[in-house]
């Protein structure tokens, strides 16, 4: 397994999430073989169609049956030639697909590049779909609901520590949270112990506080993949006005980090947490459509 196993875990979900949503019904097997090709007579068969589809950018299934080729290729299954020869065919109208389709072609052409030479390279701006300043702007609408009964809890979280610098540090940050840190440090502690537990009052708060700092400076100190790594099905599981952003913003830093990786270079081999892929964002956190 390459270094990015988990990115490539994820790229080849995006793939498939997309070929689930817009395949016609003729091609609903896709969903059920994983996009898997050689699985069974039924995916056989539409391999010479998919192909068609595939080559053709006039036609309503080119986005789709680029990514179930492509889903394919990645998985193992076919060689990646016929897909490699497609991009330098259609690089460019691939970067003229809707926001969904371009960022998870592209991405899905960036894990190819480690397969097969791609020229021209694959643009890793094409590659992303989400929209930051829409995500942080909820993000911190999250952070906001705290009352200062939660905020007082995360206060103390250090044993009480220096509750009452922290109390005041939190309500400050809340009131400009375009950062969580204050200039001497004085929440990250406290945050990142309410975030690190699921449970916690102020879990999602202190979760959002969090994402708003790394999806703007970066995850410089592996807080974000620690945490999805740990507590990815918690996040999976809140609910969606808690739950939408916060998926949104671990989407993000995927999406803005090129190393970004939750698992490390040991997955797969004895892990403790078996790997978790981000799903779709919810439409509203997707960047305006330009074309």
């Amino acid at each position: 397994m390459r270094r990015s196993g988990w990115r490539l875990l994820q790229a080849v979900a995006d793939l498939q999430a997309l070929v689930i949503e817009r395949a016609a019904a003729e091609w609903r097997a896709l969903a059920a073989s994983g996009c898997r090709l050689d699985t069974n007579v039924t995916t056989l068969a539409l391999i010479e169609p998919l192909e068609r589809a595939a080559a053709d950018p006039d036609h309503p299934a080119f986005a789709c049956a680029t990514a179930a080729l492509m889903a394919d290729v990645l998985e193992g299954g076919r060689a990646p030639e016929s897909i490699a020869q497609n991009w330098q065919a259609w690089h460019e109208i691939y970067a003229a697909q809707d926001v969904r389709a371009r960022a998870t072609l592209t991405m899905g052409f960036v894990q190819l590049a480690d397969l097969w030479p791609l020229d021209p390279a694959p643009d890793r701006a094409d590659a992303a779909m989400t929209d930051g300043p829409a995500i942080r702007t909820e993000l911190i609408a999250l952070a906001r609901e705290m009352p200062d009964t939660v905020l007082y809890h995360v206060a103390h979280a250090d044993y009480g520590y220096l509750a009452g610098e922290h109390l005041t540090a939190l309500r400050d940050v809340l009131a400009r949270p375009e950062s969580w840190r204050t200039r001497d440090g004085t929440t990250d502690e406290v945050i990142g112990l309410i975030s690190h537990v699921p449970g916690q009052t102020g879990f999602a708060g202190c979760t959002a506080l969090m994402l708003i700092d790394t999806t703007n400076y970066g995850d410089r100190y592996g807080d974000m993949d620690f945490r999805w790594a740990n507590n990815a099905a918690t996040y999976l599981d809140m609910p969606p006005p808690t739950g939408a952003p916060v998926l949104a913003g671990f989407r993000l830093l995927y999406e803005t980090d090129e190393d970004w990786n939750p698992y490390g270079v040991s997955e797969y081999i004895g892990t403790e947490h078996l790997p978790v892929v981000i799903p779709p964002c919810a439409q509203r956190f997707l960047m305006k459509d330009t074309q």
